[in-house]
């Protein structure tokens, strides 16, 4: 029998031909997997209105109290007064935003300052404890509405 090399390749072919299958269907799973995140990220939680999840960081220690906001220092950091007249500083749990002297900083506190206006500047800020500089690190939530998700 004549050897034309073909028949030695022939076992590395069909494995080659698996593994391309293997390989589309491993792609093709995680699209799948990509869309059905897209489409409901945490199934059994609501997006607009954060009542439900107010109440369970309640249940895991946090902390909540009411105030007003006095003044927005950039995107991630806020000053506020609660209901009894104490000032504080909050930074924004999860919120990296631009400087106001860096690109896009002055568009990140306004675009704060705009989601503030339309609750009066009254929120509930939802914490459990504060950073090495004694400011409030937490959750802004105004009208249902996570602020901090937002600045996203």
């Amino acid at each position: 029998m004549k050897n034309n090399g073909n028949f030695k390749n022939a076992g590395s072919s069909r494995a080659k031909t698996w593994r391309n299958i293997l390989l589309i269907l491993g792609a093709v799973a995680l699209i799948a997997s990509y869309i059905a995140d897209i489409r409901d990220p945490h199934p059994g939680t609501e997006t607009q209105d954060n009542r439900p999840f107010v109440e369970q960081v309640l249940k895991d220690g946090f902390q909540t109290l009411h105030a007003r906001v006095t003044r927005v220092a950039d995107g991630d950091t806020v000053y506020i007064k609660d209901d009894e007249g104490k000032e504080a500083r909050v930074r924004l749990l999860g919120i990296d935003a631009p400087e106001s002297k860096q690109a896009y900083g002055v568009q990140s506190a306004e675009h704060l300052k705009r989601n503030l206006r339309d609750a009066e500047y009254h929120v509930q800020v939802i914490y459990r404890g504060r950073d090495q500089y004694g400011r409030i690190i937490g959750k802004l939530v105004a009208d249902g509405k996570d602020l901090n998700l937002d600045q996203v």
